[in-house]
């Protein structure tokens, strides 16, 4: 898939594709696919100053709000690497389910949730001790992962089906699915939570969270997304 992106939709997923945590000194964080590793680019000099060698076929990346721990799904391995962003080093491998592709972290900073499209499942991790606390049994191709940011629930998409799960992350337990569109894929939370934008086939489904169903779609161009990899996210070391 092409990344086609109209100046609403890059608004709209500016969180999830390049998720910032502009704090003092930043480096970007990019998963290389291609060659099972993170490129670290200080943004001040524009420079890699680190390549980290990760799982294979890294694709999502997601920076704890601290800007400590940089998680990366390794969607050829079935695993999480954690980065510690002050020496860039790996210093633990989680195995989570198969093909891990979206990452996102709670706002208090405690869990990573992973989405496993090969798997159909979620992988809720605790960031203390980098460990597996919950499996979401969904089905369907769990793809990308927003979480709201009052930490109370997650809203993940389904690709194959064109729906988005509301996940409560007090219970780690599904509590609703929206229609949206063939081919969900993207998903990103407004800053004030009210609102998520899903990507799928030529529009952007704009989901009330109030309520749970789409109050308006938005045509854009052909197969908008947040593919193909790499991704990038901004952190503080």
């Amino acid at each position: 898939m092409r990344l086609k992106l109209t100046r609403l939709l890059f608004a709209a997923l500016l969180p999830l594709v390049f998720p910032f945590a502009l704090l003092a000194q930043n480096f970007a964080y990019v998963t290389n696919p291609g060659s099972n590793s993170i490129s670290v680019i200080n943004t001040s000099t524009n420079t890699v100053v680190a390549t980290v060698p990760v799982g294979s076929a890294p694709t999502g990346v997601a920076i704890t709000p601290d800007g400590t721990r940089a998680y990366v799904t390794n969607s050829g391995s079935g695993t999480v690497s954690v980065i510690n962003t002050s020496g860039n080093t790996v210093v633990a491998t989680v195995t989570v389910g198969s093909g891990p592709f979206g990452a996102a972290i709670t706002p208090d900073g405690t869990r990573a949730y992973v989405t496993n499209y090969g798997s159909g499942t979620i992988s809720v991790i605790n960031t203390s001790t980098n460990t597996v606390v919950a499996a979401v049994g969904l089905g369907g191709t769990p793809y990308n992962v927003a979480i709201a940011p009052d930490g109370t629930r997650a809203y993940v998409t389904n690709f194959s089906s064109g729906t988005v799960w509301v996940i409560d992350a007090s219970s780690n337990t599904v509590v609703g699915v929206v229609a949206v569109g063939k081919y969900a894929e993207a998903v990103a939370i407004a800053p004030d939570g009210t609102r998520a934008y899903v990507t799928s086939l030529k529009q952007v489904s704009v989901i009330a969270n109030s309520t749970g169903t789409v109050d308006a779609t938005v045509p854009v161009g052909m197969n908008p997304s947040a593919w193909p990899s790499p991704r990038t996210e901004l952190a503080r070391t």
